[in-house]
């Protein structure tokens, strides 16, 4: 029989999935720069630099937001 936790866990990740869909939560796609490797630009773990970028809309459709971490 199954442990009341893994249907529990289970449940939590439907309900969590569910209301990432129905708010409209969107993935970015994560650009990776393998160009950038030999050269240097390495992250502190040692993969490559990455950025990510995404359509503005309304008012902020021409604007930029920069992180950089």
């Amino acid at each position: 029989m199954v442990d009341h936790w893994l249907i529990k866990l289970l449940m939590c990740s439907v309900f969590i999935l569910n209301a990432q869909l129905a708010h409209g939560a969107k993935f970015v796609n994560l650009t990776f720069l393998e160009w950038a490797v030999p050269k240097g630009a390495v992250c502190l773990d040692g993969s490559p630099p990455a950025y990510a970028l995404d359509e503005g809309f309304g008012d902020g459709a021409n604007n930029w937001v920069i992180f950089i971490e």
